[in-house]
């Protein structure tokens, strides 16, 4: 994180906002959505974390992508944008196709990189194969954090 450009977008920002309205778009633009909703006082749902859980799972994807007959790099690069535009949008379940590889010269790579991804990004939760008519092996469902 570049504190410099924090500091100089907090110093340009309009004047003539209340001091308590800056702090919360400050809030907003920088720390994660779930420590800005600790810091409002918003305590959710009212639902256990179990209770999330189990409405998660039963949940469909809010969206998909597909990532078919593109190479790692660029699949991986449109992946994390997709993620972030969902969490922005607010969304809390994702589905990412991947394919199963069948047309692939030697060993199926997207979906293990896929993977991957989704175990190291800060923004993904559990996840794991779709049901068959969602895609099966070559897709997977994600909960956003």
């Amino acid at each position: 994180m570049d504190f410099g450009k924090i500091l100089s977008s907090w110093e340009n920002r309009k004047t003539g906002m209340a001091e308590s309205d800056k702090m919360s778009e400050y809030l907003d633009d920088y720390l994660p959505d779930d420590t800005v909703a600790r810091m409002k006082g918003d305590t959710g749902s009212g639902r256990s974390t179990r209770e999330e859980r189990a409405v998660l799972l039963k949940m469909k994807p809010q969206a998909q992508i597909d990532l078919h007959g593109l190479i790692v790099k660029k699949a991986l690069k449109k992946l994390e944008n997709f993620i972030r535009d969902c969490r922005k949008k607010g969304l809390k379940k994702i589905l990412i196709i991947h394919g199963k590889g069948n047309h692939t010269k030697g060993e199926p790579v997207l979906g293990r990189e896929v993977r991957l991804f989704l175990q190291k990004c800060a923004y993904t939760g559990e996840f794991q194969a779709a049901s068959r008519e969602m895609g099966g092996k070559g897709a997977l469902w994600v909960i956003l954090r």
